[in-house]
């Protein structure tokens, strides 16, 4: 007795590890989705800067490399 119980709680365990496993991957793309999406926008923005002055091209490298640096790019 003692050991279906056991067992039913350790087929409960490993299906709720199995749902945060799968929380988990769902955040983690989402979060990637996310940074992919603010380095695009931050891609166009520097080339809207490039475009707009010549003089601008070392203030958008910059800025980009210092976004880089502060991790929130790559």
């Amino acid at each position: 007795m003692v050991s279906v119980v056991a067992q039913g709680f350790q087929k409960v365990v490993i299906e709720q590890i199995d749902l945060l496993k799968g929380s988990l991957q769902d955040i983690y793309d989402e979060s990637e989705r996310i940074a992919l999406n603010n380095l695009f926008v931050e891609t166009q923005k520097t080339f809207k800067k490039l475009s707009n002055s010549p003089h601008s091209f070392e203030k958008a490298f910059n800025s980009l490399q210092r976004l880089s640096k502060n991790g929130q790019i790559f």
